[in-house]
């Protein structure tokens, strides 16, 4: 239960954060994320709610981002109710607008009902190596079918 109640905590407090806008941000762009591979293990608690580890491997493309994006997370589904609230720590590996490194990010979402049409989630862009070091920024991931994106808006320092 412990787990449960920080997970919606951070998740409400980081939406929060994410409401502040980036000084200079750019205008939104908009990065299609492409699920390569999903390597998920599910651990059934006795109440019937469901913990999911996860690691997945995706392709990002659009808005000036060229990469491959590792993501590894956590994500609880409520038998009661089938919501699903996840986070999970990734790293970018590309280019952004021809600038070549890392981008280390923040992802967090809820799914209400477990109804991906009602999906929310936000992104928050922790730090870049290479030529990306300075970057800051956040998104808000929008998945609509067949193809998830993100729109971000970020900026160099």
């Amino acid at each position: 239960m412990k787990l449960i109640k920080k997970t919606t905590l951070v998740c409400i407090l980081v939406a929060a954060a994410l409401m502040v806008p980036v000084g200079n941000a750019s205008d939104p762009r908009i990065v299609y994320n492409y699920f390569d591979e999903w390597y998920p293990t599910d651990r059934v608690l006795p109440n019937g709610n469901i913990i999911t580890d996860f690691v997945s491997v995706q392709t990002w493309g659009g808005g000036g981002w060229e990469g491959t994006a590792v993501q590894e997370g956590k994500m609880i589904t409520f038998a009661k109710t089938g919501t699903q609230i996840g986070s999970a720590k990734g790293v970018f590996t590309g280019t952004i607008d021809g600038k070549s490194g890392t981008v280390k990010y923040r992802l967090w979402q809820i799914i209400p009902s477990g109804d991906p049409t009602q999906f929310v989630g936000s992104m928050l862009i922790i730090k870049g190596t290479g030529e990306l070091r300075g970057i800051k920024g956040y998104g808000n991931l929008v998945f609509v079918m067949p193809t998830p994106y993100t729109e971000i808006y970020m900026r160099f320092r």
